[in-house]
């Protein structure tokens, strides 16, 4: 039997944006689902599958933040990368200080989104994302930051600056 490959909730209002998300996730060898909305992804029976989630800011409805929160309190503790087209500092630091393992702005390279779901999934499984899905939640260490194996690209540089947390 083949190893289970992680899967990556996306979740964009955004049709194209969302289907262009599903595609670079799927490409990057991971299982992708997307949802149109922040409700539709916790009203989904694969919620409970989900090894990690990104989500963009900017939704109707429930905002990603809100979304964020939301799974929190649910005790629901897979990572999130948080993406938007309308980047700032103070909503930045609310994503990551809520535990975003990455906030990125959109556009971000392949390079950058590979490396925050590494970052998220090694956090979650202490193996690089390349690895099986496996093992009970008893052998995972607990999340922790993990660091990009290479730093992205500066503002300066026409990337996101670093995450503090990916």
């Amino acid at each position: 039997m083949a190893p289970k490959q992680p899967l990556i909730a996306c979740v964009d209002d955004d049709l194209l944006a969302r289907d262009a998300l599903q595609g670079l996730v799927r490409a990057l060898g991971f299982t992708p689902v997307a949802f149109s909305s922040a409700e539709e992804f916790l009203q989904s029976e694969r919620l409970n599958d989900t090894s990690c989630l990104i989500t963009d800011l900017h939704l109707r409805g429930m905002s990603g933040l809100r979304l964020q929160s939301r799974l929190a309190a649910l005790d629901y503790r897979f990572p999130v990368i948080v993406i938007t087209a309308f980047p700032n500092d103070r909503v930045r630091e609310q994503a990551l200080s809520a535990g975003a393992v990455c906030f990125l702005d959109k556009p971000f390279t392949v390079e950058e989104l590979l490396s925050g779901l590494r970052s998220a999934l090694h956090g979650r499984h202490g193996a690089d994302t390349r690895s099986a899905n496996g093992g009970d939640d008893a052998e995972r260490p607990p999340r922790q930051d993990a660091r990009h194996d290479q730093e992205p690209r500066t503002e300066r540089e026409g990337g996101n600056p670093p995450c503090s947390k990916c």
